[in-house]
């Protein structure tokens, strides 16, 4: 029962690559307001910040819910990403697991299974994750956006074979993102809330490695 649980639980986490294309947006409208800004500016807006942010470090709140399994799942933890490619999550609560990339390879680590799941790191990512990932994503090139009563920003990627429908972004009165909501074209809404958000602090490099202890076994699929 306890293995059943931990699969779905790693099944309903947020794919890591599609979460960096949110996490990229949430950045850029981080400290930017719309509420009269015409949509047709708003890209451009965004582009702009986004090429300032070289870093990210925050907590989260991760809501995933699965169309295919009729289940939904809360995770909590803290995120850590880095111009080009680099990101690390790690899930503190319900159970803790980590995944992490240096924008070469990508590992997923289970401690309580003492396993790693390391894959090249543009394994199934889509153009547009990756691009972003790598500092070069052109948000005017990817996206349509609209802003409904000043406060919630739609991002809708302008290619119909993405993975990502859209992606909601809900802003506090201050214009600071407080939730993001992912649907894509499986049905799957993935819904995450940032707290203690910081951009362009430092964060080093080694944080994006991973080291295996003794006795994890590293499994290559």
């Amino acid at each position: 029962m306890e293995g059943d649980y931990k699969y779905l639980h790693m099944k309903l986490k947020l794919p890591p690559y599609r979460f960096l294309v949110v996490l990229a947006a949430v950045s850029i409208v981080s400290s930017l307001s719309f509420a009269a800004v015409p949509p047709d500016d708003i890209v451009s807006k965004l582009q702009q910040k986004y090429e300032t942010i070289g870093t990210i470090e925050a907590d989260f709140v991760q809501e995933a819910a699965s169309k295919a399994m009729k289940r939904s799942d809360t995770s909590e933890g803290r995120v850590y990403f880095k111009k080009p490619g680099r990101m690390r999550w790690e899930y503190k609560k319900p159970l803790e697991d980590l995944i992490v990339s240096n924008g070469k390879t990508i590992w997923v680590y289970q401690p309580d299974l003492a396993q790693a799941i390391e894959k090249p790191f543009d394994a199934g990512a889509s153009g547009l994750a990756t691009d972003f990932l790598s500092g070069i994503g052109d948000l005017k090139k990817n996206f349509k956006a609209k802003v409904a009563d000043g406060n919630t920003i739609t991002l809708v990627p302008k290619d119909p074979g993405e993975s990502i429908r859209k992606i909601t972004l809900a802003l506090d009165s201050d214009g600071l993102v407080r939730k993001t909501t992912i649907d894509d074209a499986f049905g799957n809404e993935t819904s995450i809330t940032f707290k203690n958000m910081k951009t362009n602090v430092e964060i080093k490099d080694s944080l994006f490695e991973f080291k295996p202890s003794k006795g994890v076994t590293i499994v290559r699929p």
